[in-house]
């Protein structure tokens, strides 16, 4: 029966069924396409100047911090980022984990064992100016495998840059967050190495 199921249980479910190569009943999956469209649309006004508060109240007004793995993908699909993984070459995800190879770059702050992953690849084109002479440089950064874990402090030499939004926690210590923060911190680390200058 409908309505019986929060938004959060709805895309659990039906990224579980989905992973277990089953068809969500017809309830379900229309229920999922609703919550897919609410934020295909918060995240289309984003990317509009004039829209980007409203934007943003639509995107904290659904209260998710995921839309499953499957709905993730579509919607990417949707901005016209798809199929990610094939485009990066994305390494397997490991079948032995060892914890030591985790990127934790500062103190937890829970000891809970119950942890995201996210594993990091990135290959990146930075152009700047150097200060040794005129003109612009193009540098290239790439890295794959670097794993990090949700509980941890981010690079402190990549904060301030990006703005984790609080949905219905904060997310300043999520792994995907982590990851991003690590790659800003990577940009700029190369581009002082480099003595470049640009916009960040």
């Amino acid at each position: 029966e409908q309505g019986l199921l929060g938004d959060k249980a709805i895309l659990q479910v039906a990224d579980g069924l989905v992973a277990a190569r089953l068809e969500p009943p017809r309830p379900l999956a229309e229920a999922v396409r609703k919550l897919l469209a609410q934020a295909h649309d918060a995240l289309k006004h984003l990317s509009h100047p004039a829209l980007q508060a409203q934007g943003l109240s639509a995107l904290q007004a659904l209260g998710l911090s995921t839309l499953g793995s499957h709905c993730t993908e579509e919607l990417l699909g949707l901005l016209g980022i798809g199929h990610t993984q094939a485009w990066m070459g994305a390494p397997p995800w490991p079948t032995n984990f060892d914890r030591s190879q985790l990127a934790t770059g500062g103190s937890r702050s829970s000891s809970s064992s119950n942890q995201t992953l996210c594993i990091l690849q990135l290959k990146l084109s930075i152009v700047g100016r150097s200060s040794n002479g005129p003109g612009r440089v193009l540098h290239t950064l790439s890295e794959s495998g670097r794993t990090f874990a949700s509980g941890y402090e981010g690079d402190a030499f990549g904060l301030g840059f990006l703005v984790p939004v609080p949905l219905h926690c904060f997310r300043d210590r999520d792994a995907e967050f982590l990851a991003l923060t690590s790659v800003v911190a990577t940009v700029r680390r190369a581009a002082t190495q480099q003595r470049l200058t640009f916009n960040s």
